[in-house]
């Protein structure tokens, strides 16, 4: 028999468990160290991260670990016999290293690690089902943005209440507020086709996800109607991307005042009724209006006379060939002959118009004159 003060088996307890949760730690250190010498460096990946911490912890997931570890982003990991919790920090605290999509325009890739894929390639993606509109049984390719993948369906959408009719498109009809209301409604349709398993977000396509892959870049148009020294290579008179037009009511009539080059050029337009975008008739005051409208052929950019593109850059956009992948992707869909981009198409002149892009199978991507009535 023996006798003794019990405080001194508690301490014994104690240490013992301080040594098993020592060991723990050791143990998955020297995993994140090997990990990390298997990268050539530093670096190691949320996702290496976690799979290392799931062999000594319950249900880490690679979403819950923070990008930077440190006392403020610390997390609680619960062992897998559930005797002890230890602190994520103790193993490893810093950044870690997020992998990234990358695009490249000249090869037509995106790449990440040792993984690449070609604009245009199908990527296996299981849409919900029951969104209301069409299903979609297939996707591929359509780029990057953000560092992450952007996939295109491989149908046109729209309402199961249409199916069958001659025009399914769902209309959308009233002033130019009706028209940041269609972008809305697509952006908000495109979200309905996001598996939350498997993606971060749903959207529509836009004019900017085609112009990536064309490299057609609308920007090298621009002019100021109150400034001569602000102008693009474009300002040759007519309205073009980026042209600002400034619209005035004066004895009950609309003028409107731009930048030619070489003056600045104001005129009546013999118009009393119409609306610009997010205004009303009764302008009070001078209203300036920015052009966003460009018309090109994907396959024939370095020759389009109308594709708002300065002489000396059209020599270096060859187009994308009608027989390419990528071509493809964009432009021929099972379901429609065109379809809308969810980008808002102005055109400044004497009476503006608005509306959005379109992309159609001849390869075309254009901004429609219509005023109020939108379907897609």
């Amino acid at each position: 028999m023996l006798s003794g003060d019990s405080s001194i088996l508690q301490k014994t307890t104690e240490a013992k468990m301080e040594t098993e949760k020592s060991q723990i730690i050791e143990n998955a250190q020297v995993d994140v160290l090997g990990q990390q010498t298997e990268n050539n460096g530093t670096n190691i990946t949320k996702k290496q991260l976690a799979t290392i911490l799931n062999k000594y912890f319950k249900a880490v997931k690679e979403n819950d670990i923070p990008d930077e570890i440190s006392n403020s982003s610390d997390i609680e990991l619960t062992t897998k016999d559930e005797k002890y919790k230890i602190m994520l920090s103790k193993i490893y605290s810093g950044n870690l290293y997020i992998s990234k999509w990358v695009y490249d325009h000249t090869t037509q890739r995106v790449t990440k690690d040792n993984q690449s894929f070609q604009i245009g390639d199908y990527i296996k993606y299981d849409a919900p089902e029951n969104t209301g509109y069409t299903g979609v049984k297939k996707w591929r390719l359509l780029g990057e943005e953000n560092g992450q993948i952007l996939l295109i369906s491989t149908d046109a959408v729209y309402s199961e209440t249409n199916k069958g009719s001659r025009y399914p498109g769902i209309k959308l009809s009233g002033d130019s507020s009706g028209l940041e209301n269609a972008i809305n409604e697509l952006n908000r349709i495109g979200s309905l086709y996001m598996s939350p398993e498997t993606a971060d977000q749903g959207r529509s396509v836009n004019v900017n996800d085609i112009n990536r892959i064309t490299g057609y870049n609308a920007l090298n148009c621009y002019s100021d109607p109150n400034d001569l020294t602000k102008i693009g290579p474009c300002g040759d008179g007519s309205t073009k991307y980026g042209t600002i037009v400034t619209y005035s009511i004066k004895n009950g009539k609309v003028w409107y005042k731009f930048n030619d080059g070489t003056n600045i050029i104001e005129r009546e337009t013999n118009d009393s009724d119409f609306m610009l975008p997010g205004n009303s008739k009764n302008i009070t005051e001078d209203t300036p209006l920015q052009a966003s409208s460009f018309i090109y052929y994907a396959q024939t950019l370095g020759s389009f006379e109308e594709s708002a593109v300065a002489s000396s850059d059209r020599e270096k956009l060859n187009g994308l060939k009608s027989d390419s992948k990528e071509y493809d992707c964009l432009f021929n869909f099972n379901g429609g002959s065109d379809y809308w981009l969810a980008t808002q198409y102005v055109n400044t002149n004497s009476r503006p118009t608005w509306s959005l892009y379109r992309a159609t199978m001849s390869g075309r991507v254009y901004g429609t004159n219509e005023r109020c009535i939108l379907e897609f």
